[in-house]
């Protein structure tokens, strides 16, 4: 801790050194952490006649996910956007055009832009949800409907489990289908984006066979489509 290292030698994060003058609480400024991290402080004091204290932790402290945030209304960029950024940074742009292409050049850091309204972007280079990566959330419909496969007719009360992966419900989590064999939602995942699911309907007549359901939600235009199920 004095040499202002790590477990493992290394140079810690931050290190500073001060005398304490006064008895109480004492303050120090963190730099050089990393956004989506959890940080731990460590303390020594040495006296005057050069005798050290033991090491006291504090608490974790966990750094927030994203450090720096914009906000974009009804703004043209008309070229590329180059992201160099020493934090992980959030873009919210409502009504936002971006004609070139969007890269985050930092491989320590998130970023992440947020589209809302008529937002509309260029080509993402190495998207992505992780450091050094862009990673666009853009809110789009989806919309599935079912029906039954001899009549056409809409299939009230189907259990709808829809998401990115078998058995997860990010999309629809035991949703029933309403009057019109409808449900319905608005995506803030990450899109294009590959779901997965199934519906089923066995808890009054007519009952229905599990039925699996396999899409693409589409950046920008979201998902329709009608699902056909067989009575079982």
């Amino acid at each position: 801790v004095e040499a202002g290292q790590d477990h493992l030698g290394a140079t810690a994060n931050d290190s500073q050194f001060g005398a304490v003058t006064t008895t109480g609480s004492q303050s120090l400024l963190l730099d050089g952490v990393v956004g989506d991290t959890t940080q731990h402080v460590h303390f020594m004091h040495k006296d005057e006649a050069g005798n050290y204290s033991l090491v006291v932790t504090a608490a974790a402290i966990v750094v927030p996910d994203y450090s720096i945030t914009f906000n974009l209304t009804d703004d043209l960029i008309d070229g590329d956007v180059l992201s160099n950024i020493q934090g992980n940074t959030l873009i919210n742009g409502h009504n936002l055009i971006i004609t070139g292409s969007i890269e985050n050049i930092t491989s320590l850091y998130k970023l992440t832009i947020y589209l809302t309204g008529t937002s509309s972007i260029g080509t993402v280079i190495n998207p992505g949800t992780g450091y050094g990566q862009v990673n666009i959330l853009y809110p789009v419909p989806v919309t599935l409907t079912f029906v039954d496969t001899d009549t056409g007719l809409p299939i009230e009360g189907a259990n709808v489990i829809f998401g990115t992966g078998p058995g997860l419900g990010e999309v629809f989590d035991n949703v029933l289908t309403n009057a019109l064999g409808v449900v319905t939602t608005s995506y803030t995942g990450t899109a294009p984006d590959e779901v997965e699911g199934f519906a089923a309907k066995g808890s009054e007549a007519p009952i229905y066979k599990r039925t699996p359901i396999t899409a693409t939600i589409a950046a920008g235009s979201g998902l329709t489509q009608t699902i056909p199920m067989a009575k079982d």
